[in-house]
């Protein structure tokens, strides 16, 4: 009834005529596109919440990147308009195998859009393409305050195993005898990423916002420390560990004033978008699942409180009752 789907449809548009005024490095242009997607609705009130949220568990300095038009789009148009976390540096991660795009992230655009460090030259960039590829395992150079901060060693580096993401039919043998293969590449997004993480982690944290499709990681995930809306990249693998989540930033994210604008998602429903609010859900239960094991039960009962009353409002009744469930088995 109220064209949510509409409206998104015409944020996304406007979207596309912003990656132009990118191409062209006009600032005033770019902000007018995300201007006219706010003045029709494509950011409503729980959106605008969500995106601020988001960067707001970001460190300060941060690469943020993100998925598609739902997250990036609110949190771009919150940088033009409100002037808010400017220090971050926005990237859709799908775009970044688009010459232009690379070339623009290197310049930056003043005032607007903040520059990341990238060691190609303009002839490298122009020539991206899918290069030869097998499994190999990559050393990133590491912060010093991230080494201070977990205890590693002077000479720590990351060590990601950067495996092909692109095949062709063409078959190819290396050593003599040998069966062939299909030959195998690295996609132009993937080396870009790569090229990303290594000019920039020893200077900038690096984020990743949980809406992502897992596909465009690379494997990356596997070091992530979930902040509830976003991860951080950490330089070592964090699956069932003490750092698989970031109690302080979930605790900063579901906090008694979290939810003002929650509940506007009723009346301002954008079917194709919404259930990225479910990430609060999962944050809830990977934060109560925590207090569990450590034994803080009030802090777990008032965490429940806190869904009950800000969450659970029958945006998606079957999900909340599943939701309350989980929760209800940790206090029994």
């Amino acid at each position: 009834p109220n064209y949510g789907d509409a409206k998104y449809f015409y944020g996304a548009e406007c979207c596309a005529n912003a990656f132009i005024s990118m191409q062209n490095y006009d600032l005033p242009q770019l902000k007018h596109y995300y201007k006219i997607a706010y003045e029709k609705g494509a950011y409503p009130d729980w959106l605008l919440e969500f995106g601020r949220k988001m960067l707001s568990s970001c460190d300060n300095n941060t690469i943020l990147f993100t998925g598609g038009n739902a997250d990036f789009d609110v949190c771009t148009y919150l940088q033009l308009h409100e002037k808010f976390r400017t220090d971050i540096t926005l990237i859709p991660i799908g775009n970044i195998d688009r010459p232009w795009y690379v070339r623009f992230l290197q310049q930056g655009l003043n005032g607007g859009i903040r520059k990341i460090k990238i060691n190609l030259t303009e002839a490298q960039i122009m020539d991206i393409h899918p290069f030869k590829w097998d499994t190999t395992f990559v050393y990133i150079p590491v912060s010093t305050n991230i080494k201070n901060k977990y205890g590693l060693s002077k000479d720590y580096k990351m060590q990601w195993e950067l495996a092909p993401d692109l095949s062709s039919e063409r078959m190819h043998s290396k050593i003599e005898g040998e069966n062939p293969q299909k030959r195998k590449y690295l996609s132009p997004q993937r080396a870009i990423l790569l090229q990303i993480i290594e000019d920039n982690y020893q200077d900038r944290p690096i984020f990743f916002s949980n809406g992502v499709n897992p596909f465009f990681f690379g494997g990356l995930d596997k070091f992530f420390q979930n902040c509830g809306l976003v991860s951080e990249l950490l330089p070592f693998k964090t699956d069932k560990t003490e750092h698989s989540i970031n109690c302080d930033k979930l605790e900063q994210l579901l906090n008694k004033d979290s939810f003002k604008d929650y509940a506007s998602i009723k009346k301002n429903d954008i079917p194709r978008i919404s259930g990225m609010v479910f990430a609060y859900h999962s944050a809830i239960l990977l934060l109560s699942r925590h207090y569990k094991d450590q034994k803080m039960i009030s802090q777990l009962e008032s965490l429940i409180d806190l869904y009950k009353k800000d969450l659970a409002i029958g945006f998606n009744s079957e999900f909340e009752s599943q939701t309350l469930k989980e929760l209800t088995k940790l206090i029994q």
